[in-house]
């Protein structure tokens, strides 16, 4: 299985006996605290050593990839594609290609997927490696280094035999929060380098922290797209089993993980144990 098989290997690469060759970062005392710290935007500082890369597969892959098997089984319309052709904006260790990969294994079916992954990090560089390695037979994975803002434009379309009809951002709009990025001027460049190469009756899958400032930008996405095309919005999010949580759309009728956690990876890296998102899926129709 992809997420098994993942993991396995980021844990295995794992090792925390000492600071990571060349490192120059704050520690904040391990892997886990330097994640909290970045994500509660305690420090700013983005996902660059290896040991942080590993540690955030183990902790966080079985919540993210789980959101979206809970996605794709809620919606007929993404249930239903005959090939899911992904283009990932912010991929990181690609949880949505862990989460799509588990939808189809646990449903049974054999479909097509072609994967491009855009991320400014090269840390992960090794994991998506691995994922390369774990392809399935036929399948097109492949992966663009750099910013977003750049990336976007630069993609070469022509050279490149389909077009996504899942645009996914998963945690990606958070991210750019936190490190203090333009998410107007990336609002301006998906409109003008990704709705328009979406073919009719395409997706775009925004998963996300189910907070208000994250929020904000989902239906700031939905707008522009809005303005240019047709289009037919789902709002989804998932009961929070510790905090308060926003009633965002519809709630998903189980907030539970969709993969078995081995006690080794829960004795170690502490992984999420239920899904806790706001989610937003967004129908080009014409």
């Amino acid at each position: 299985m992809f997420t098994h098989d993942l993991v396995k290997h980021c844990h295995a690469q794992y090792n925390r006996t000492s600071r990571c060759a060349g490192c120059q970062n704050d520690c904040q005392g391990g892997c886990e605290q330097c994640l909290d710290a970045i994500h509660f935007g305690e420090i700013v500082r983005s996902y660059n050593c290896e040991n942080i890369a590993n540690f955030y597969v183990c902790k966080y892959i079985y919540k993210y990839s789980g959101e979206i098997v809970h996605l794709i089984g809620h919606l007929d319309k993404l249930e239903n594609l005959e090939r899911y052709d992904v283009l990932s904006v912010g991929c990181g260790p690609c949880t949505e290609l862990a989460g799509l990969r588990a939808f189809l294994s646990q449903r049974g079916l054999n479909r097509p997927i072609n994967f491009l992954g855009v991320d400014l990090n090269d840390v992960w560089r090794p994991i998506h490696e691995r994922i390369r390695l774990t392809s399935q037979p036929g399948c097109f994975i492949d992966f663009s280094y750099g910013d977003a803002l750049k990336v976007l434009p630069s993609l070469n379309w022509q050279n490149i035999d389909w077009r996504p009809n899942m645009v996914v951002m998963q945690y990606f709009i958070s991210s750019v929060v936190n490190s203090g990025g333009d998410l107007g001027t990336l609002v301006t460049e998906l409109s003008a380098s990704v709705f328009p190469i979406m073919p009719i009756n395409s997706f775009l899958v925004l998963n996300d922290i189910n907070h208000f400032s994250i929020r904000v930008h989902f239906e700031s996405i939905q707008s522009a797209m809005a303005r240019r095309y047709k289009t037919e919005e789902h709002r989804l999010h998932f009961k929070h089993n510790v905090l308060p949580y926003y009633q965002y759309g519809q709630q998903h009728p189980s907030n539970e993980i969709k993969s078995e956690v081995p006690p080794e990876i829960d004795e170690c890296y502490h992984p999420w144990k239920f899904c806790s998102s706001a989610q937003m899926v967004i129908e080009k129709r014409s």
